[in-house]
């Protein structure tokens, strides 16, 4: 099994890609310490893909508990490799109880998903109340097209050489999620603010 296949943005040979890919983790870590200081916090990656942020997390919080889900069955090569459990699922029909986690993250995953209805209630179905959602999401703003056409030869994000289609951007995610039971607690762009920020890192907090 190829784990590093999942997401091959980890592993570009452009240092741009790399470090905004890797930097988008520890901003979500960032955002969500007030969560990962509590002994006995439990959290989600929803598209967990190779493992990365449940090994950082793991890395520096000793006390909380890892879970990780991916739609690729790669992902269980995770099995050993990271202390939490692994399994493949669907984002439309999370398989974990009701109220379970204090946070979950859902980095560059949503953009990919059309309508957001069922995967908003099933975040906000395993979240405990007041529990944090860390999102992140591209911009696709003119310089996020630009720097796709020179990675990828393609301005469009949904026909061409792109790994996935993105179908929305994170502006169109933060605002279904302000109008879905969550509130906006933090945001961070990165690399920069508007108008060079390429993607953006939002925190909710589930008010169900």
């Amino acid at each position: 099994m190829d784990l590093e296949k999942i997401v091959p943005e980890y592993h570009s040979n452009n240092f741009l890609v790399t470090w905004l890919f890797h930097k988008r983790l520890a901003t979500s870590i960032s955002l969500s310490e007030t969560v990962l200081k509590m002994d006995g916090a439990k959290i989600l990656d929803v598209g967990c893909g190779e493992g990365l942020l449940m090994k950082m997390i793991e890395g520096k919080y000793a006390g909380v508990q890892t879970f990780g889900m991916d739609n690729d069955k790669d992902v269980l090569a995770l099995k050993g490799k990271v202390k939490g459990e692994v399994s493949v699922g669907d984002i439309n029909r999370l398989e974990y109880a009701d109220n379970t986690f204090d946070a979950a993250y859902c980095l560059d995953v949503l953009e990919h998903i059309e309508d957001l209805s069922k995967p908003g209630s099933e975040l906000a179905r395993v979240l405990k109340p007041g529990g944090l959602l860390i999102i992140s999401g591209p911009t696709e703003s003119p310089i996020y097209k630009l720097l796709r056409w020179v990675i990828k030869g393609t301005f469009s994000s949904i026909e061409g050489p792109a790994a996935s289609p993105h179908l929305l951007n994170i502006y169109q995610i933060e605002k279904f999620f302000k109008g879905a039971k969550f509130a906006l607690v933090s945001k961070k762009s990165l690399p920069l603010i508007r108008p060079l920020n390429l993607f953006n890192l939002l925190a909710f907090k589930n008010e169900k």
